[in-house]
């Protein structure tokens, strides 16, 4: 399973594949759910935070998806995808105290994401849930490759997959 999560000035989202390994050896990935909130416009909030506030929610519908999907599939790997350096550092290293509004969402996902070595940086470019944050059309989305099967490079074997640690 993948997980990726992203934000823009409006708003921010997460998108989930599952990525099958079929007998043939072929890869196949498609999405299983995504989900997006809009920003409050009373206060400004700094791109850092609105990417804090992707990351937790892709954290918390990971929760709801491998909750529905764990009777019916086995899930070897689950792997979190942000293309915030900054969201990334603070996740990596929760041990460090934050001011409180980083402080209670890190809480949130330390409780979801027991173990960092799933956690990845991904270039922007290769971000799928960035299509949820800048907007397509309805038939641009349909024929979206990156948002109907995620980043391309799913489909290649994992040494292969970007690693900007």
């Amino acid at each position: 399973m993948h997980c990726f999560s992203d934000a823009s000035k409006r708003n921010y989202a997460a998108v989930i594949y599952i990525r099958f390994l079929q007998k043939s050896g072929n890869v196949k990935t498609n999405i299983v759910s995504s989900k997006s909130r809009l920003l409050s416009n009373k206060g400004k909030i700094t791109i850092p935070r609105a990417e804090l506030n992707g990351f937790l929610l892709m954290c918390e519908l990971y929760s709801s998806v491998i909750f529905a999907l764990e009777s019916v599939y086995v899930v070897n790997d689950v792997y979190f995808w942000s293309d915030s350096s900054i969201v990334y550092c603070w996740v990596k290293n929760m041990k460090t105290i934050h001011k409180p509004y980083v402080e209670r969402r890190l809480s949130k996902i330390k409780k979801i994401i027991t173990d960092d070595q799933y956690l990845k940086l991904v270039p922007s470019k290769l971000n799928s849930a960035d299509i949820a944050t800048r907007g397509l059309s309805p038939s641009e989305l349909l024929n979206c490759s990156l948002w109907i099967h995620g980043p391309s490079f799913l489909n290649l074997s994992e040494n292969e997959w970007p690693n900007l640690q």
